[in-house]
């Protein structure tokens, strides 16, 4: 018994002396890195799948090029028309070419026009009708038609015109000669010619350069319109 008190006190002593004499070692310090050289980032084990996320999207960003600018919008073209015959379509589109060096495309489109209609009001008989217009043609108005169709029986048709001045000047010139002319807007779908005028060289072409080329009618506008 007296042993093995012996034995134990001798192993706290030890015990006790290698505590205060041990080196006390603390926090070690990183080497120095050399210039140039990526210190790696560990992840940390909470946040791991958002940091291996982030890290892809980084590596990913890396390899993809700078987005470029915004493209610039082509310049619209200009379109002239309607135009109601082939013939005139294309002496314009000539002399806006020879003008301007632009290029210019002549197309057949449907285009939702007015037509003005003169005519005098239907007459109670066909001898009636017959009347007026030999009275019309003792004026010398020729271009006139008695009407048979439901609704305008035995009327006297004096033209339809596309151009809103002209039927004007003809609905005046039957009213001075005594007569009670009437006049209808016509609204209605046709095909016509129009010119699609592109710029030359990119450049926006300017409408000042265009409307003198035109024939001086309201009914053959300007406008623009996509290059297409």
């Amino acid at each position: 018994m007296r042993a093995l008190f012996l034995v134990a006190l001798l192993l706290n002593a030890a015990f006790l002396y290698w505590q205060f004499t041990r080196e006390a070692v603390g926090p070690r310090a990183l080497p120095q890195l050399a210039t140039g050289v990526e210190r790696l980032q560990l992840v940390d084990a909470g946040e791991g799948e958002a940091g291996a996320a982030a890290q892809q999207q980084r590596q990913a960003g890396a390899g993809q090029p700078s987005r470029p600018e915004a493209l610039k919008p082509a310049p619209p073209c200009l379109v002239a028309g309607p135009i109601v015959k082939k013939q005139l379509a294309e002496k314009l589109q000539a002399r806006i070419w020879e003008s301007t060096g632009a290029s210019v495309i002549n197309r057949l489109v449907e285009a939702q026009i007015q037509q003005y209609w003169i005519y005098l009001a239907p007459a109670p008989s066909l001898a009636e009708a017959q009347r007026l217009a030999n009275a019309l043609a003792a004026h010398g108005l020729k271009d006139y038609q008695i009407l048979a169709s439901p609704g305008k029986k035995n009327a006297i048709s004096l033209g339809l015109f596309n151009e809103k001045d002209s039927a004007q000047r003809r609905f005046e010139q039957i009213r001075e000669l005594g007569y009670d002319p009437r006049i209808d807007v016509i609204d209605r779908v046709a095909n016509r010619y129009e010119l699609l005028i592109r710029p030359d060289k990119g450049e926006w072409m300017q409408p000042a350069r265009i409307i003198p080329l035109l024939p001086a009618s309201p009914v053959v506008g300007l406008r623009r319109d996509d290059c297409q």
